[in-house]
């Protein structure tokens, strides 16, 4: 999980969350771990993100669109990907 980042408001965030990848529908990338650029998290909802969860994530390493967001990335280190459209899966009976 990233720091605390601010709430979108008078300002536009995009936190970089980490993901392993468990599969690709299309393309590919040289590790298993990535860091996903998610423009204004806190809309998703309480909860949306945690720890062990799985996504489906579609997401673009053409970063153009993070130009006008105050991003914050605690995984310097990592494949570096804007997010386009993010689902999480739940488990049935959960």
């Amino acid at each position: 999980m990233p720091s605390e980042a601010p709430k979108c408001g008078d300002m536009k965030i995009a936190v970089a969350y980490r993901f392993r990848v468990e599969q690709w529908i299309t393309g590919k990338a040289d590790t298993e771990m990535l860091a996903v650029l998610i423009p204004c998290p806190d809309l998703k909802g309480d909860g949306f993100f945690s720890a062990g969860a799985h996504y489906r994530i579609e997401a673009t390493n053409d970063l153009t669109q993070s130009r006008s967001y105050t991003i914050y990335n605690d995984y310097p280190d990592s494949a570096l990907f804007w997010n386009l459209e993010i689902d999480r899966f739940v488990e049935k009976g959960k």
